[in-house]
């Protein structure tokens, strides 16, 4: 069956509102309950079954803690490519985000107080991934 424009564009919504859930460490069940629908609802908009209205969007990105230009955003760069795929360098970087390691990774260095502490852990990934591609 050959997939439509519409129905290719509702599937990456539904996996750009996927990959947003996992980072915000939410269940479906979870994110369900923060808008009032079900998990099975949101199993539909997550797999493009189902279409986002607009209000329901934007019930979404708030319960993710997100805008909904975020994910309009997200997107928009997907829809650039041809076959509607997110370039590598972004679904690697929600990829991890969506991960039990870079979530934890996040909400530690989210909840530091100090800027400068911040800046120096980002300063050592920088150092050990430079060295790791200089080996």
């Amino acid at each position: 069956m050959l997939k439509t424009r519409e129905f290719a564009i509702d599937e990456a919504m539904g996996e750009i509102l996927k990959l947003h859930r996992r980072a915000a460490g939410l269940s479906q069940s979870e994110l369900g309950q923060a808008v009032g629908i079900t998990f099975q609802q949101i199993q539909k908009y997550e797999s493009g079954r189902n279409r986002l209205s607009v209000s329901r969007l934007f019930q979404l990105a708030k319960a993710l803690g997100i805008t909904p230009s975020d994910l309009m955003l997200d997107l928009e760069k997907r829809s650039e490519n041809e076959d509607g795929s997110m370039d590598t360098a972004q679904r690697e970087r929600l990829e991890f985000l969506a991960s039990w390691d870079g979530g934890r990774l996040v909400s530690a260095i989210m909840h530091l107080e100090n800027p400068a502490l911040v800046a120096a852990i980002a300063d050592l990934v920088a150092v050990v991934e430079d060295s790791r591609r200089a080996a």
